[in-house]
């Protein structure tokens, strides 16, 4: 099974919208999301449960994942959690996993880092993600300054010795750097 994990450099940076763009290129996907810092551990699969619980699993159901869990738990249970999660998806072609610390127990098939223009901070799960990170995207959007996007690639590029950044708006999958993504996606999940 194919593992796409999609973290943030921060929370807020568009990552809820760019998974649920992802899950209609990836049909037969599953998605969870992880809760670190939330003991005990507790893998939600409930479909009821996971309307109730977080808009963000709500909207991944929404968008037509195949099967839809969370994972709460601590950072101490973070690997048994992951574990456990992860069986609770077998059969399916792939699973996106949204989260940084999953990553320390899980070597991800690919890794997606979401970065938004506008938002600086870059949370300390995230600099230990970058150096693996198959992606790194910088969200920009709708009717941002693309001077600003601009400024904020050279910003990451040279901070972080980063090669390619993918500039799209994840709110929208007919923009068309966010098509072009969507497209590099399928396939290598096709692969």
């Amino acid at each position: 099974m194919l593992v796409l994990g999609v973290g943030g450099f921060s929370s807020g940076v568009g990552k809820t919208a760019l998974i649920c763009n992802l899950v209609s290129v990836l049909p037969g996907w599953g998605v969870l999301k992880t809760s670190p810092g939330e003991p005990p551990l507790r893998l939600i699969t409930d479909p009821d449960e996971l309307l109730r619980h977080g808009s963000d699993t709500a909207r991944y159901q929404e968008s037509g994942a195949r099967r839809v869990a969370r994972l709460r738990c601590s950072l101490p249970e973070m690997e048994a959690g992951v574990a456990l999660a992860m069986e609770s998806f077998s059969g399916l072609p792939g699973v996106l996993v949204e989260g940084n610390s999953f990553a320390r127990y899980l070597e991800p098939s690919r890794m997606i880092l979401v970065a938004r223009v506008g938002l600086d901070e870059v949370k300390s799960s995230a600099r230990d993600r970058i150096p693996t990170a198959h992606w790194i995207v910088l969200n920009r959007e709708r009717g941002s300054d693309p001077g600003l996007a601009s400024k904020r690639v050279k910003q990451l590029a040279g901070e972080f010795n980063l090669g390619r950044i993918v500039v799209l708006d994840a709110s929208s999958s007919e923009e068309p750097g966010t098509a072009a993504f969507l497209q590099e996606v399928r396939t290598w999940a096709r692969r």
